[in-house]
């Protein structure tokens, strides 16, 4: 009984890393392409038009805000240290005020006579908040790192003992 608990445990524990950390940091590269373009392709901005790329850009920033803070609450379980947990709750405070502060980085105008509107970004404060995010970014990558959640600790195998312990049906 015991054996099959520990089998089920790494089970569950070999997929985590893949689907709580790199599928939400690729996306986060993602997000970075439509945040700063509309699209992640260059192809596929001729079939929008300006409203639809200014509003996937907004929305972009807003997705990579919510993936960077479940990368750290998926992961906070790992780091227990008071000093890192507390440079975690930070980053979440920073992440979850950039976030509250998404609609100032854009106006929206409305023609009353035609019945349209038009999104507008305001450029520069976009880009000055996708680089305070993408700098965040980084120091998420450098502490799950730190914590052996990207690139674990190597460790040496030795190849013939595997090979006896699975040759004797210890393995």
């Amino acid at each position: 009984m015991e054996e099959t608990i520990n089998k089920d445990v790494w089970n569950i524990a070999s997929t985590f890393p893949s689907t709580h950390i790199s599928i939400q940091l690729f996306d986060c590269q993602n997000y970075i392409k439509i945040a700063l373009f509309g699209v992640t392709h260059i192809a596929d901005k001729d079939s929008l038009d300006s409203n639809q790329i200014a509003q996937n850009r907004i929305d972009a920033m807003n997705w990579y805000i919510e993936t960077l803070k479940q990368v750290l609450m998926n992961n906070s379980f790992v780091m227990k240290q008071e000093k890192v947990k507390k440079n975690i709750d930070m980053i979440l405070d920073t992440l979850n005020n950039i976030l509250d502060k998404i609609p100032d980085l854009y106006d929206i105008r409305n023609n009353a006579v035609n019945k349209t509107y038009t999104i507008l970004i305001k450029e520069p404060e976009f880009r000055k908040t996708l680089a305070i995010l993408r700098v965040i970014h980084s120091d998420i990558i450098q502490l799950l790192n730190r914590h052996n959640l990207i690139f674990g600790e190597s460790a040496e195998i030795n190849l013939k003992g595997l090979k006896d312990m699975i040759s004797k049906g210890e393995l």
